[in-house]
């Protein structure tokens, strides 16, 4: 599944992600999803998840506010720009 990352805080993401970090490392591939609506908040998370041993981001498209076209484009290219893994 995708997981329980959109039912998660911040506060409970980055110490969850850490350990299954640390845990997973060489054994496998950990993949954080780190989307959400807000484009501000989803660079924010991907910075600081950056630190933590993680191979890739899930992020979703902006459900709730509906962008257009220009608007996703927008979403994606911040988000890919805070970012030195996979998206």
């Amino acid at each position: 599944t995708t997981g329980e990352a959109a039912t998660l805080s911040t506060e409970e993401k980055l110490p969850l992600i850490s350990s299954l970090g640390e845990e997973i490392r060489g054994k496998g591939l950990l993949i954080a999803g780190v989307g959400g609506n807000c484009t501000r908040d989803t660079v924010g998370l991907i910075r600081q998840v950056e630190a933590l041993p993680v191979d890739g981001y899930m992020v979703i498209t902006p459900y709730y506010n509906k962008p257009n076209q220009a608007g996703l484009v927008q979403h994606y290219l911040a988000v890919d720009a805070a970012s030195t893994r996979p998206i």
